[in-house]
């Protein structure tokens, strides 16, 4: 779990175009669930279907693929960001398990959204899990799989990224001197990376704990009442809930809640390198300031 070393600068990798990446793969996030809804013919009494629901049939289902595709590439970049620009080695000195969940959750998050995104749910699914239909069929059960590999992966990075935004003090002075410098190769000089409880702003934590709030509470429902999981459970009016109006709407509704805030934590990160990167920046400048008073 050590972040590969290069030639470039800590300075050099953080662009002002790497900051943007999370935010810009949270709009495309949101932007992909919007428009898909917003081209999707809802049936009467259906307000808030679930998201899986919006991508099975044409115009909205190349929307949905194109859209979530581009959203799991952003998304992967994010994570390689994070990873390169040393925001897990702070986690792996308070924690190697820690870091390495946080580390897998965010490889399956991107696995997960991208996945679900290109593997839609069967064109006919609400014909064929009717009472007297063929039921589920292969791709719904792999679409609903990746589809649970995004909301396990995306829980496991953010709950560990978030405890250690918090909770995630250095073992001792020497260590946090050790951890938060970095020497480039070329030039041999060293910028002092932030403290351990600096690498997240304040800002940042409590955004990030108000989206582990709330998916703690609506990721669970969104799971545990996926329109594959209903398919055959037949109530007692003799039809599938997933049929039933008022169940489909509080499950999409669910969806939208558990996925909303995991896309705007995966966003917050913006603010995290941007703050990094001014960090940096200002060490950098009074190292040179440093240099020309000593000649």
């Amino acid at each position: 779990m050590v972040p590969p070393s290069d030639n470039c600068s800590v300075i050099e990798k953080i662009s002002v175009t790497s900051c943007c990446i999370p935010l810009l793969g949270s709009c495309f996030g949101v932007g992909t669930i919007l428009s898909v809804y917003l081209v999707t013919e809802l049936p009467p009494g259906i307000h808030t279907p679930p998201i899986s629901l919006l991508g099975c049939q044409q115009p909205e289902h190349t929307v949905y693929q194109l859209g979530f595709s581009v959203t799991g590439l952003l998304l992967g970049y994010c994570v390689l960001i994070l990873f390169r620009n040393h925001f897990y080695l702070p986690i792996q000195e308070y924690s190697s398990l820690l870091a390495l969940s946080s580390w897998i959750g965010g490889i399956m998050a991107v696995v997960g959204v991208t996945g679900q995104g290109v593997i839609t749910l069967h064109p006919d699914f609400l014909q064929n899990i009717k009472p007297g239909g063929i039921g589920m069929t292969q791709q719904d059960r792999l679409h609903q799989q990746l589809a649970l590999v995004f909301f396990v992966g995306a829980a496991l990075h953010t709950y560990s990224t978030c405890w250690f935004a918090y909770r995630g003090i250095p073992r001792n002075e020497k260590m946090e001197s050790d951890l938060f410098s970095n020497a480039s190769p070329t030039t041999g000089s060293q910028i002092s990376l932030p403290a351990t409880q600096q690498l997240f702003s304040t800002t940042s934590r409590h955004l990030k704990t108000a989206c582990v709030a709330v998916s703690l509470l609506a990721a669970p429902i969104a799971e545990m009442y996926h329109p594959t999981r209903l398919a055959n459970d037949t109530g007692e009016d003799g039809i599938a809930p997933v049929n039933n109006k008022r169940i489909v709407n509080v499950i999409g509704l669910t969806q939208y809640v558990a996925v909303g805030a995991y896309i705007v934590f995966f966003g917050s990160y913006s603010l995290d390198l941007f703050q990094l990167r001014q960090r940096l920046l200002q060490q950098q400048q009074q190292v040179h300031t440093g240099k020309k008073k000593d000649e």
